[in-house]
């Protein structure tokens, strides 16, 4: 490492030693990413945007069903259901301990 600093500086002096330290910066083209879809909805006409939002809500109810039917079947295999109060045991045979 000190060798290459040497180096460095016998080739450039001080000026190449001075290398930019951490992450680099963002690219203009990563920065513009989020702007271009802005760009876009506010070209988009009224229908379009109402196509794009139905489409959008249809895939959150088809997510969500299918998160619903994933619980049921998880919690019926694991015996989860509701709690229950006392007063739901009353019909139950009593069982003799002895």
């Amino acid at each position: 490492m000190i060798t290459a600093w040497k180096k460095a500086f016998l080739e450039g002096g001080a000026e190449s030693l001075d290398k930019p330290k951490g992450r680099p910066p963002m690219s203009d083209k990563a920065r513009n990413r989020g702007s271009k879809k802005k760009i876009q909805d506010k070209e988009m006409p009224y229908e379009q945007k109402l196509e794009r939002e139905n489409e959008l809500l249809r895939l959150e109810v088809e997510y969500l069903k299918k998160l619903q039917a994933f619980q049921m079947k998880y919690a019926t295999n694991l015996r989860i259901g509701p709690k229950t109060s006392r007063g739901s045991f009353r019909n139950c045979k009593r069982i003799k301990v002895q």
